[in-house]
């Protein structure tokens, strides 16, 4: 029963995957008792479709409990112990309680070195999923040190082509690009891809981690062609491998959509997002984070169509669906408040923009830092839409600081940092301070070049910025 559940679960089937779980956990509590380890595995097998499935409280409820059961019985070190302490901080993460799931990774990662040794896949196993919660903490310096540590121990103990030391890699590249490191994660990215197509095959699901994985670093640099073709590579072959309505499946019909919209195929775009979410919804439930994630990017193409009322009642919707599912000050709730606070400020609703991107800075700088790159985000938004209201001074000030603090955490050279200087310079030239704002454009023109190429919509933006100053006709505006 165990084993059908688990082939289940891997091809997407979590309601009937569920079900057989939850009656062979049944089956066992009532034959072998509430502490018996096969009971156990049940439980924690039951949690971890669950958590597929988006019931991350139930899976949070059934972690804790196999993880108290298993510390009386086989006690802090043993190794089944720290896999449901492994498993209890993967559901804490989805639920966004990012520093108690970092606390439990430190845990398990200090046990397993102790236990079993620096060098254990176990141990290589919990450093990345303490890098995992680092980058999801907005700590990429150290997520980066740990991925790269772990990286070069799998390719020493496990060898350059092992499944792990592949994830590793990919691991590695997806932190580089949020650094702005797109040049190595591209290689990176493209070395994982080879040797998963050749130890794997063309179609295995890793392989097409991969292959998504590069697209979605080329759209980060501006190769949005090569992109659109992987992604629609990528797809079609998770249709064949995997099935239209597997959750994979769902998610790079999801990526596409999101290339084709940066690359202004806007209608193509809207009808593959309605498509997703209208199979996440009936596979997978209105609540489910997924399905919650292909409202919100539907609402962001509407937005690029001019149906800003549509986009806005789907991003209300979407953020009081967040508020109910997972929280008030969940990431994602305050994602979609901010993704709110956008669309209301393109309909002209300044004000109501202006309240909801101050309760978001507000609630992301308690929960998740005044550094996090999501809390400066929320700042600069703040000081665009403040810009728009006319109180220059204030916006001002916020972007310089969300330039100094993107500067130290990201980098200078930073795409973020980039639209934090170009923001800048626009409220600059509104307040009349002509020289410093020029001076500052052209250092962004050079640098988006230099980092981005000088085709990049977000170059070609701040470039037509600057003729236009030089052309003695100030303007404004926001990339």
């Amino acid at each position: 029963m165990n084993n059908l559940a688990l082939v289940l679960k891997s091809l997407g089937k979590y309601e009937e995957a569920e079900r057989l779980h939850r009656q062979e956990w049944k089956l066992s509590e009532k034959t072998l008792g509430k502490e018996h380890p096969d009971t156990l595995a049940s439980m924690n097998n039951l949690a971890v479709v669950i958590k597929g499935l988006g019931k991350y409280e139930e899976a949070e409820r059934l972690h804790r409990q196999a993880l108290d059961l298993k510390e009386k019985t086989l006690g802090k070190e043993h190794p089944d112990t720290l896999a449901s302490m492994n498993n209890l901080a993967a559901v804490l993460e989805r639920l966004g309680k990012y520093e108690e799931a970092e606390r439990l990774h430190r845990q398990v990662l200090d046990l397993r070195e102790k236990v079993l040794g620096k060098e254990h896949p176990d141990t290589l196993g919990s450093m990345n999923n303490l890098a995992n919660v680092l980058y999801s903490l907005g700590k990429y310096e150290e997520a980066e040190r740990l991925h790269r540590q772990e990286w070069k121990l799998s390719e020493k103990v496990l060898g350059k082509e092992h499944l792990s030391t592949l994830t590793s890699m990919n691991n590695l590249a997806v932190v580089l690009e949020r650094l702005g490191k797109y040049e190595e994660a591209e290689r990176l990215h493209r070395q994982a891809l080879d040797l998963r197509e050749k130890t794997l095959g063309k179609e295995h699901p890793s392989t097409l981690t991969s292959m998504n994985n590069l697209a979605v670093v080329l759209e980060s640099l501006g190769k949005d062609e090569e992109a659109e073709r992987l992604h629609r590579q990528e797809w079609k072959l998770s249709e064949r491998v995997l099935g239209k309505e597997h959750p994979s499946t769902f998610a790079s019909m999801n990526n596409l959509a999101v290339v084709l919209h940066h690359l202004g195929k806007y209608e193509e775009a809207e009808r593959l997002h309605r498509q997703a979410l209208d199979l996440r919804e009936k596979t997978l439930g209105k609540e489910h984070l997924s399905t919650l994630m292909s409202m919100n990017n539907l609402a962001v193409v509407l937005e690029s169509l001019g149906k800003d009322e549509e986009a806005e009642r789907l991003h209300r919707q979407e953020w009081k669906l967040s508020e109910r599912v997972l929280g008030k000050e969940h990431p994602s709730t305050l994602m979609s408040m901010n993704n709110l606070a956008v669309v209301l400020q393109r309909l002209g609703k300044y004000e109501e923009a202006e309240r909801l991107h101050r309760q978001a800075l507000d609630l992301r700088e308690k929960t998740l830092g005044k550094e996090h790159p999501s809390t400066l985000m929320s700042m600069n938004n703040l000081a665009v839409v403040l810009q728009r209201l006319g109180k220059y001074e204030e916006a001002e000030r916020l972007h310089r600081q969300a330039l100094d603090l993107r500067e130290k955490t990201l980098g200078k050279e930073h795409p973020s940092t980039l639209m934090s200087m170009n923001n800048l310079a626009l409220v600059l030239n509104s307040l009349g301070k002509y020289d410093e704002a020029m001076n500052l454009m052209e250092k962004c023109v050079q640098l988006r070049i230099q980092i981005l190429g000088r085709d990049h919509p977000h170059t070609r933006a701040s470039l037509g910025q600057l003729d236009t100053w030089r052309s003695r006709d100030t303007g404004g505006g926001a990339a």
